[in-house]
Formats: structure tokens, C-alpha cells, sequence
């Protein structure tokens, strides 16, 4: 409806009343005609109309560029590197910048080269018409240029963080020291060795300066307390966790399943064999505290003591998170699923990623041997 407000703007109602007249004298007209006459000129007013409709839309675009409604409002727009027109045109709109998400990114496709257009933090001071946010933006009028730019996937870990920062220029040792530097970890009150699980996987831009691995991690753990939801910390009391515990849980769910559905029930999985003191035997969490683990886990792995994250010895949870969890995955832990279900193993198949959950060891172990069978 908001963009027929916008063809529409101009609509002369006393005109079309005037038309009504002309309009049914040619209907009564055409009633008369043999039926082929009708036929060629039913099918010419279907291209006439076509063409009509062609022009109205182009000119009402065209109109639609140069000018800048009463309702838009200045602002600051972000355009990322490799960010869609269409998710840029939604954010634009969203900020009220422009009126209309769908006649911008059909301007820009039809009259403008979108791989022109330049990253960047933009301020539009003053209501702006289409075309003169579209040459902004083109041009490179920029308000704060991009200078260094990231993501960091979820389940990534800090070694894995490390390797991709380190990949963009920034220091492997400075990185190394801010990853456990004391003070960083005691302004946040985390209570592990190092930063690992609070480092927020997300997209990261920075502006003007190549950031510091200090702001980096810094930045990365604002993030983190920034995405949580509100009375998180609230709802973890009621259920007897301390935030340093979520973060941990959260984090071996993260690497157990990329599946969402599947995610309450791993997190009900881990709480039962919590409850039942049984050993979670998680390999992720074994695999961590191997070093240079090389894809395959040995049974001297699996007996290894000394590894702290080896869960299939050692109760409880691991000593610290083993990734950089997901949003859902810290939520799950808030609702986990009530199915009483203790194990989980994954269903046969090649690329599978969903599990069979089992309430007991009997069928835990008949849906291990049809994976054993499978992988033979």
C-alpha cells in the first residue's frame, strides 16, 4: 500500500469524474461491435494500457528520485562490504531515510551500478531525495570510511579467531595478551583464564583506524553483553548458573548441533546427565584440549586424564567455553526440552546433521551400531 501512496501522489479525482461520461458511451459503443473487432481492439487497449502503466511507473520513479518527502528524516547509514542492495534499501527505509525500499532498489538497478557503490559510515544531515543519497552513496562521499573489516563465524574458537585476525594484519602476540589480559577479564567479571566464549561472533567494522587487539577484544565483548536478552542474567539465577556456567553449556551445545530445533534437546541432554552426575562425554570438549589434534580421536586420547575438557572421564562441565556460542545456543539453556532423553548420537547418512536421542543406554546403543554399520 505505502508504494501505490507513492505512485499515486498526484491523483486528480475531479478529472476521472469528468471521464465517466466518455467512458460509458465507449462501452456501449463496443457492445455493438462484431466479435474480431472486439478482439483487436480489446487486444489494443491491453498494449495501450501496457505501455501506459510502463511510462507511469517510469515517471512516477523518475519523479520519486528528485524528490525528498515531508516524512523522511536525516540520518547515519552503514553500507557493508558485500551488503545486498536489498538489505541496504530495508535499512534505509527502516531509518525512515527513504519512503520506499522497493522504488530505491528498483531506481538503482535500472539507473544506477550498484558494484559502485562504496562502504562506509554515511551522514545525511538533511532530508535528502533519493538520487542524492544514490550519488552519496556512489561517489564516496563518505562520513567515516571502513578500514578494517571482519566476521567471525559462530562456533569459532580462539585459536581460530586468533588465525583470522592474525590473516588481517594484526598481531599474533598483542592478541595473545589481550586474550587474557587480567584487567580486561576482571572489568567484565569473567571468570575464566581468558576471554574464550565471550568474544561475540558476529560482522565487525572499524572506522579511521586500524584497531588495537586490545579494542578488538574489548569490542567483541560489548557485543556480546550487548546481544544479550534482557533479564538473562535474571532467568540463569532462577536456574542456579552463574553466567561464566551459560557460557560454557551454551558453548557445547554450539558445537553438538548447527541444527535450531535440536539445540533445546541437546541442552536438556547435558542438564540430565548433569543432574545424574554421569560424564557428559562430549568430543568437542575432549577435542579442545588436545593439542595439534589431527582429526582422529585415539583411544589414548580418550583415556587421557591430564586433558581437563575430557568428558568422557571427568564429571561436570569442562574448566571453560569451547567456542564462541550462538545467541540460540545461549538461549536454549533457558528452555531446554523436557523428554528425558540422557544420549544422543548422530543418524546415519552421508553430510547428516541430525541425532537420535535416547532415554536409555539399550537404545543408545542399538542407534550406535546402525551409525557403525553405516560408516563401515
Amino acid at each position: 500500500m505505502k508504494n501505490l501512496k507513492v505512485i499515486f501522489r498526484s491523483k486528480n479525482i475531479n478529472s476521472i469524474v469528468k471521464c465517466i461520461p466518455v467512458i460509458y458511451n465507449f462501452f456501449a459503443e463496443f457492445a455493438l461491435l462484431k466479435t474480431k473487432s472486439k478482439i483487436l481492439i480489446f487486444t489494443f487497449i491491453i498494449c495501450l494500457s501496457f505501455v501506459f502503466l510502463l511510462f507511469l511507473g517510469y515517471y512516477n520513479i523518475k519523479t520519486w528520485l528528485h524528490t525528498a518527502p515531508e516524512q523522511v528524516k536525516p540520518g547515519v547509514v552503514t553500507l557493508y562490504q558485500n551488503q545486498s542492495l536489498k538489505d541496504l534499501a530495508k535499512n534505509l527505509e527502516s531509518k525512515k531515510i527513504i519512503d520506499s525500499a522497493l522504488f530505491f532498489e528498483i531506481s538503482v538497478r535500472a539507473f544506477h551500478e550498484y558494484k559502485n557503490f562504496q562502504a562506509g559510515v554515511y551522514s545525511i544531515s538533511s532530508p535528502a531525495s533519493p538520487n542524492k543519497i544514490i550519488q552519496m552513496l556512489s561517489s564516496g562521499e563518505i562520513y567515516n570510511p571502513v578500514v578494517f573489516d571482519f566476521i567471525i563465524p559462530e562456533g569459532f574458537n580462539l585459536e581460530k579467531i586468533k588465525a583470522r585476525l592474525v590473516s588481517n594484519g594484526i598481531d599474533k602476540r598483542s592478541l595473545d595478551q589481550a586474550f587474557k589480559n587480567q584487567e580486561i577479564l576482571d572489568s567484565y567479571d569473567i571468570e575464566g583464564k581468558n576471554v574464550e566464549g565471550f568474544l561475540y561472533p558476529a560482522r565487525y567494522q572499524f572506522f579511521s583506524n586500524i584497531p588495537s587487539a586490545t579494542t578488538i577484544v574489548k569490542t567483541m565483548i560489548n557485543k556480546f553483553f550487548e546481544t544479550l536478552p534482557e533479564n538473562y542474567l535474571f532467568n540463569l539465577s532462577e536456574k542456579n548458573l552463574n553466567l561464566q556456567q551459560a557460557v560454557i553449556i551454551a558453548s557445547l551445545i554450539e558445537k553438538e548441533t548447527s541444527l535450531e530445533v535440536e539445540r533445546p534437546l541437546i541442552a536438556e541432554t547435558i542438564f540430565n546427565r548433569l543432574n545424574k552426575s554421569m560424564p557428559l562425554g562430549i568430543d568437542a570438549s575432549l577435542i579442545y584440549g588436545i593439542k595439534n589434534f589431527d582429526g582422529d580421536i585415539k583411544r589414548k586420547h580418550i583415556m587421557d586424564s591430564t586433558n581437563l575438557y575430557n568428558t568422557r572421564i571427568h564429571r561436570g562441565l569442562p574448566p571453560g567455553p569451547i567456542c564462541s556460542p550462538s545467541l540460540k545456543s545461549l538461549e536454549a539453556l533457558l528452555n531446554p526440552s523436557q523428554k528425558g532423553y540422557l544420549y544422543y548420537v548422530l543418524k546415519p547418512g552421508k553430510n547428516e546433521k541430525n541425532h537420535h536421542f535416547s532415554k536409555s543406554l539399550k537404545e543408545h546403543n542399538k542407534h550406535v551400531r546402525k551409525l557403525i554399520e553405516f560408516s563401515r
